[in-house]
């Protein structure tokens, strides 16, 4: 009020006579302006700009004959025309009627600033204006009053959008589940404290204001000091509340400071965070943990082996295999298998002590982590408790399960220096106790490291393998066991490699499986089975059905009967011709298909066969709900029949009597003893296939076979002998086999640095060496081998290839090696030490040396590798 009466004292404080007429003066009428002169006019112009300039009018009211004189402006502020005439009625009359009782006799009886609202005469908008008036008392008496009127709209308008805001801020704080403050630094009081602080510290609001410094007890030193340098502090912070609740807080200060750079205020905005803790925390969980089982998880497998390993310690690492876990899945559904999972977690948890850390890997693989021990008798023991735990019969939804596992076991630094390297020997190991016949444990050996890197080069070579036709059918008959005569044969694929000589399936197919090019290799073998009938029929030779392995997904594709059927009519082969063996694998993925396929592929008179029967779930009610012509038992149960335990021999029984009564036919695959025959013939079982008869050959062997049409029986033991050899140096019997080792040193003339596997040396001379091995390795290949031994305390490193192999019925193989590089200083030291031992030998002279082995050759090469 004080800036505006200033504005109008200084408006009409003119030098000018006081007694002139004032309306001449000022010109507050619309009359002629002739009788100014030209100074009143220069200050007339001045005052009219600044009117404009302000935004104000000026006006003047004579009370004796009620006469209202306004400046030019004045018109314009309220819309009249600049040569309208105003009087007072005419402006009340745009007056807000609200603001009409402004304008009584009581109000304006003396000097008045007051605002009020008018409509705008034009266009009727309402518009603010701030008047004030001065009441003056002139010579004769008379009263007039003098004063000025601004156009505030602007300002009105800007008021109450910040009032607006500023209502709409304090709803929101009052209403936000955010808490927003403010502390005055001088008072050290809390100036303002939202609602939502209640329900933040679950306390009345009044208590938390008898405690302002509350806020400042979650800051430290250092961003106090922030906070008096200006510089605005973040945190998170869990409040201390009286329940114990935890709660979280983003806690935000920002300091306001006054013109000398001292703190002043401080605003604050608590937001909570809890909801987004918890999200966090179970984030970070399900990061680190498996969400089935809450064990951790892979990520933090790796963080754990990456520690163990930088201590330099020795640890072991168990990587566990729930046995055909798939098959749970596929026939009790997904949510039972998980079931299981946990169950399985709960209980190993329960059984591992407090020093060994388990984890799941995925799917049905778990990890164990032993920090304590590297001691092998430990390992075997803890081992044996896993499988032990797992076998105990689990209840899922009513059924009662049996479930088996196979375990790989490493240790550090022993099989491997760096986490892939550990990991990976684990899994090899696992797999190969699962080779073993599964629920059992494999410890790695660096030999494992040479079948690692044959598979390696396979998995590299099988898809060009494919492209080039790399492969041939090895043929095996099935034979009736009362007369010897071959009744089948048995289509098994073999793999010509350039570098690693004949592969057998077994180690090829997993790969294929694994790379889905197993159908391709399928297609092959039924295109090329039937080919070869095609060709021995031509021939005028006698044809027996063939028998070709289906895998399951490629039976369960829809077009394997139209190929196998436009096969056969392109070689003009009788389907009976055609055996295929399924395994119950394929039965369980898809019952319908599976059966509406066999339907058709009996329609055209193939025999269907059910392979590896008694490997795990098996129930004869497949053989009448599929229809199935032909069981073949599994060549484990055949190798356990000449145990002490005699439950397999049971079992063989069993299926032979019920099978015999529903008419199917039976082939025990696996027979290499006398023993087994013996029993197979006096249980009456139909055919056999396995060594005692003969091994899987080439077409150019097994055509003399089927030529005669039959196999002589055996009439007593009998066990397949190693090829003479050859070698043109003398060479020396050892007593005993004598303990080395042996690594790969060079493929296709690269240089290979791998790991070594123990061999045993049967007899040597300075021209080579016979050994025995539980690798497959090729002959007479682009192989060279690194050969270590120690006799008659002298070290021998030498060089050589392997010039023969030969197969035992043990899953060994004897090689005949011959030295590469041998220096002259090693081949004197090596004849000086063979004549030595030849004559001890030769004069029964007991030779001892730790190198030599004591037990059972077979049994050593399969624990040591």
């Amino acid at each position: 009020m004080n800036r505006f009466k200033k504005l109008q004292n200084s408006l009409f404080n003119f030098d000018a006579k006081r007694n002139n007429s004032t309306k001449e003066l000022y010109n507050l009428d619309n009359n002629d302006n002739s009788l100014l002169d030209s100074d009143t006019t220069t200050k007339e112009k001045q005052l009219h700009q600044a009117e404009q300039i302000a935004n104000i009018g000026r006006w003047q009211y004579h009370s004796d004959d009620l006469t209202l004189y306004v400046s030019t402006h004045f018109k314009t502020i309220c819309g009249f025309k600049n040569d309208e005439t105003i009087d007072l009625n005419t402006f009340l009359a745009l007056v807000h009627p609200d603001d009409q009782a402004l304008f009584t006799k009581k109000n304006i009886n003396t000097d008045f600033y007051i605002s009020f609202r008018v409509y705008h005469k034009d266009n009727h908008n309402l518009i603010y204006l701030q008047a004030s008036g001065e009441l003056k008392q002139n010579d004769d008496h008379t009263r007039q009053y003098v004063g000025i009127i601004q156009d505030i709209t602007k300002e009105k308008q800007l008021e109450k959008q910040w009032l607006s805001r500023e209502t709409s801020i304090q709803y929101l704080h009052q209403h936000a589940n955010n808490s927003f403050w403010i502390y005055d630094v001088e008072s050290e009081k809390m100036t303002y404290l939202s609602r939502a602080a209640e329900t933040l510290f679950q306390q009345p609001i009044e208590v938390i204001l008898e405690n302002p410094k509350l806020f400042f007890t979650y800051i430290n030193e250092d961003e106090h000091q922030q906070l008096i340098n200006g510089q605005k502090v973040e945190k998170q912070h869990k409040l201390n509340l009286v329940n114990d609740h935890n709660k979280w807080v983003h806690h935000t200060f920002v300091p306001t400071l006054n013109t000398e750079q001292q703190l002043t205020q401080i605003y604050g905005v608590m937001i909570d965070i809890t909801s987004d803790k918890a999200l966090e925390q179970q984030y970070n969980f399900l990061k680190y943990h498996d969400w089935l089982t809450k064990l951790p998880n892979q990520i933090r497998l790796k963080h754990q082996v990456n520690h163990l390993i930088s201590t330099k310690k020795p640890f072991t690492i168990y990587h566990l295999d729930l046995d055909r876990f798939a098959f749970i899945n596929d026939s009790l559904g997904y949510q039972t298998g998980d079931l299981v999972l946990k169950e399985i977690a709960k209980r190993l948890k329960e059984t591992l002590s407090k020093h060994l850390y388990l984890y799941r890997l995925a799917s049905n693989d778990f990890i164990i982590i032993d920090s304590s021990t590297t001691e092998q008798e430990i390992i075997e023991q803890q081992a044996q408790a896993i499988i032990r735990a797992i076998n105990e019969k689990i209840w899922i939804d009513g059924y009662g399960l049996f479930l088996t596992t196979s375990i790989g076991i490493v240790t550090f630094p022993y099989h491997g220096k760096s986490k892939r390297q550990l990991l990976d020997n684990a899994h090899y190991a696992l797999n190969e106790a699962k080779n073993k016949g599964k629920n059992t444990y494999q410890i790695f050996y660096n030999s494992h490291e040479i079948d690692s890197f044959k598979r390696f080069i396979l998995e590299q070579d099988l898809r060009q393998a494919i492209k080039n036709e790399d492969f041939t059918l090895y043929y095996q008959p099935k034979v009736n066991v009362m007369t010897g005569e071959v009744e089948s044969i048995e289509a098994l694929i073999r793999w010509h490699h350039e570098s690693w000589g004949v592969v057998s399936p077994s180690e090829f197919i997993p790969l294929a499986e694994e790379n889905n090019l197993i159908d391709s290799i399928t297609d092959w073998v039924i295109k090329e089975a039937i080919e070869q009938l095609s060709r021995w029929k031509q021939a005028n030779m006698p044809l027996r059905p063939i028998s070709i392995n289906i895998p399951p997904s490629r039976f369960l594709k829809a077009d394997i009967v139209l190929l196998i059927n436009q096969l056969l009519i392109q070689a003009n082969i009788p389907a009976t011709y055609i055996e295929l063996e399924i395994t119950e694998r394929t039965l369980i993925k898809d019952v319908h298909a599976v059966i509406e396929t066999i339907k058709k592929l009996k329609n055209l008179g193939i025999t269907i066969a059910l392979d590896d029967f008694g490997t795990g779930y098996s129930s004869l009610k497949y053989l009448r709900t599929f229809h199935i012509d032909i069981l073949k038992i599994d060549q484990l149960f055949i190798r356990n029949i000449e145990k002490s335990n005699n439950k397999d021999a049971a079992i063989i029984s069993g299926i032979l009597h019920l099978t015999k009564s529903i008419g199917v036919k039976v082939v025990a695959e696996g027979v290499e003893t006398y023993t087994q025959y013996q029993f197979l013939k006096q249980k009456e079982c139909d055919l056999i296939q396995g060594y005692i008869f003969s091994k899987p050959v080439p077409v150019e062997k097994i055509e003399p076979i089927i030529r005669k049409g039959k196999l002589t029986l055996p009439i007593h033991h009998t066990r397949q002998k190693p090829e003479i050899e050859k070698r043109k140096f003398f060479r020396c019997e050892l007593p005993n086999f004598l303990i080395g080792e042996m690594t790969i040193i060079e493929l296709n003339h690269r240089r290979l640095n791998l790991g070594s596997a123990k061999i045993l040396i049967e007899n040597i001379s300075i021209g080579g060496l016979k050994i025995l091995s539980s690798l497959d390795l090729p002959a007479r290949s682009k192989l060279r081998l690194a050969f270590y031994f120690k006799l008659a305390g002298e070290s021998f490193y030498l060089i050589g290839e392997i010039v023969w192999k030969n197969d035992t019925l043990f899953d060994t193989v004897y090689y005949g090696i011959e030295f590469a590089h041998i220096s002259e200083q090693e081949r004197d030291m090596l004849a000086s030490i063979i004549n030595k031992l030849t004559v001890a030998i030769r004069n029964n002279k007991s030779i001892e040396d730790e190198q030599f082995l004591k037990g059972n050759p077979h049994h050593y090469l399969k624990k040591e590798n």
